[in-house]
């Protein structure tokens, strides 16, 4: 869900989080992201996740890519560093988070000349997200190699997930804050590791499965209330066809919406206009269909448990100094780092249309 309100990083936000419920286990985590740290607050939301460690970009100083990226190959390196300083017999969680593949889309120079060498065309917005999309598995591999040589990966779980899609126009649709369409909704979730089966889930799935799933492969039992705070079940148990995936978009009111089965079922405008998509035989959803009486008998509730992630009137602490140590949050100017740049990597655009580097404080 997108919503704007959905504010996670608020002081009176209730939640279960991976993280912290590993904690509990005994296992070491960290967050790291290849995008500007300052962005959105991310030091707040990550400790109030439960994650012990945090690094982004004013730590592990990639190449920048746009106004809050760097490029996805440089937080492999990091990673490797933090895994060679842990205790080698303590279980970990470990989550990188990737931003390249975000507008204004500008490859890195590794990934430019890579495209060159093969011929890959870089042209457009979508042909190089494509490239940008390479990049991802350029990093997944050099992950890999690094669990290779340590010989981690016969007792590691590894988890890739996409937090959301990317329109370019196809459905008069750009980028995916309101995107409901399924190129931003429907993202890619590949689990490999001992322990996960070989196979295809066919059902339908949420990103709210996922911690479920992680607690069913790693043996690991969940008291009931939990389970039920959590919303999502693991995809690895019986399959429920009319399972209904929610989803909403940033700007509030502008959408809502379920997947169950081959049903898609939209609410947008204000509420002012409602149809669906039969996915099953016109995937393309060109094709809108009037709500029957039965679906519309649905939005009460759909309403109920999408605003209901909504925080209520979010409160923010008005300093938080971090417990990773540099990083200082303050309700006003967000959350900073003595590296952080005076403003976002590039501003005015060049001769050639291409963003401006702005200078860095160091």
């Amino acid at each position: 869900m997108m919503q704007r309100r959905n504010l996670e990083a608020a002081s009176n936000a209730p939640l279960q989080c991976l993280p912290a419920l590993l904690a509990e286990a005994g296992y070491q985590s960290i967050f790291m992201q290849s995008a500007l740290g300052s962005f959105e607050d991310r030091p707040r939301l990550v400790e109030h996740l439960g994650y012990q460690s945090f690094l982004a970009w004013e730590d592990i100083q990639g190449e920048p890519l746009g106004y809050l990226a760097s490029d996805d190959e440089s937080p492999a390196p990091a990673l490797e560093r933090w895994l060679d300083k842990r205790s080698e017999q303590t279980p970990f969680l470990a989550t990188l988070l990737t931003s390249a593949t975000h507008h204004p889309y500008r490859l890195s120079k590794v990934a430019r000349a890579r495209a060159e060498e093969r011929g890959l065309s870089t042209g457009s917005d979508q042909q190089r997200y494509a490239r940008l999309v390479e990049a991802e598995d350029v990093m997944l591999g050099a992950l890999d190699e690094i669990l290779s040589r340590r010989d981690l990966k016969k007792n590691t779980v590894i988890v890739v997930v996409g937090d959301h899609g990317e329109g370019f126009g196809a459905n008069g649709v750009k980028q995916h804050d309101n995107n409901f369409y399924e190129e931003g909704l429907r993202v890619p979730l590949v689990m490999a590791g001992p322990g996960v089966p070989v196979g295809v889930v066919e059902n339908n799935t949420s990103l709210l499965d996922i911690v479920p799933t992680i607690f069913d492969v790693l043996g690991l039992k969940l008291e009931p209330a939990v389970s039920q705070a959590l919303l999502g079940a693991s995809v690895l148990g019986p399959v429920h066809e009319q399972k209904k995936s929610y989803f909403a978009c940033y700007y509030d009111e502008y959408c809502y919406g379920y997947v169950a089965g081959a049903t898609k079922l939209i609410v947008s405008k204000g509420r002012t206009s409602a149809w669906y998509f039969d996915l099953a035989n016109y995937p393309n959803e060109l094709v809108s269909k009037r709500l029957t009486a039965k679906l519309r008998a649905t939005l009460p509730d759909m309403f109920r448990i999408v605003n209901g992630h909504l925080s209520p009137e979010p409160r923010l602490l008005p300093q938080l100094r971090s417990s990773y140590g540099v990083w200082r949050c303050e309700e006003d100017h967000g959350c900073r780092h003595p590296k952080s740049p005076s403003g976002r990597f590039f501003s005015a655009k060049d001769k050639q249309g291409r963003p401006k580097e702005k200078a860095r404080s160091e």
